[in-house]
């Protein structure tokens, strides 16, 4: 959500970002990069999401270099400590 304004991004890509993937370590670490078009950028900071089956949540995203012209990428990056 830009202002009061929806921008409809689509999730291109997850990265598993732990220094080693092969451990199973008490959290997860990735990374998700949304595309969308360039008609109407996002600015870094918090932005509100929502899709059919995870409802409405909050992710910090920042605008990320992209190689195509017509596309802006943005990614978020989550830290996620697992308590057993």
């Amino acid at each position: 959500m830009r202002g009061s304004e929806w921008v409809t991004v689509t999730l291109s890509e997850a990265k598993d970002k732990r220094r080693n993937p092969a451990s199973t370590g008490e959290g997860e670490q990735f990374s998700l990069i949304f595309s969308a078009g360039s008609e109407k950028p996002l600015q870094q900071g918090l932005h509100e999401f929502e899709h059919p089956d995870l409802a409405r949540f909050e992710l910090f995203i920042t605008p990320v270099m992209c190689p195509q012209r017509d596309l802006r990428w943005y990614e978020a990056v989550i830290n996620r400590a697992i308590r057993l």
